[in-house]
């Protein structure tokens, strides 16, 4: 998926509800930029309730586990 195809998809999987809340994840290989570039995408397409999703404590990723 691209970038700007995103706000089709998510329209599709959401059945046009922007008021659901989305839960955004990345790994370390996504770079900032790519990362802001997708939330503004989000924004854009009306998607307000965005969370940022960590991967703290995951095996083998050198995190802390409580």
């Amino acid at each position: 998926m691209t970038l700007d195809g995103l706000p089709t998809s998510l329209r599709t999987a959401t059945e046009g509800d922007t008021a659901r809340r989305l839960f955004l994840r990345a790994d370390k290989t996504v770079d900032y930029d790519t990362l802001m570039q997708t939330m503004n995408k989000l924004q854009e397409a009306g998607y307000l309730k965005v969370a940022l999703v960590g991967l703290e404590g995951m095996p083998g990723d050198g995190g802390f586990a409580p």
